[in-house]
């Protein structure tokens, strides 16, 4: 489970940004660890620890340009009702 909602190029008409939901087998726990994360273009992916994820969840999300460079990123799990949003600033 990978899912992406925005592309990864610099047109000012596209959003900077990443964001998501990842599954990855982890085998000294032997299973799978799910986790909600959110990225700019050019830095790494942001944990969302305030999110807990599981298989199954209807998650949704949503990149949009708030004003001039500010971008809103927000995600939301359908299934818990857990929500996670912020506000970031891409120049270029």
């Amino acid at each position: 489970m990978h899912l992406t909602s925005a592309r990864r190029d610099t047109n000012p008409d596209r959003p900077p940004t990443s964001t998501g939901v990842h599954e990855q087998f982890n085998p000294t726990l032997g299973g799978a660890v799910i986790w909600a994360w959110w990225e700019m273009l050019r830095s790494p992916e942001t944990l969302i620890g305030s999110m807990v994820v599981s298989r199954g969840d209807q998650v949704t999300v949503q990149v949009a340009k708030a004003s001039g460079t500010t971008w809103g990123i927000s995600v939301r799990d359908n299934t818990t009702g857990q929500s996670f949003g912020t506000q970031q600033t891409y120049t270029g």
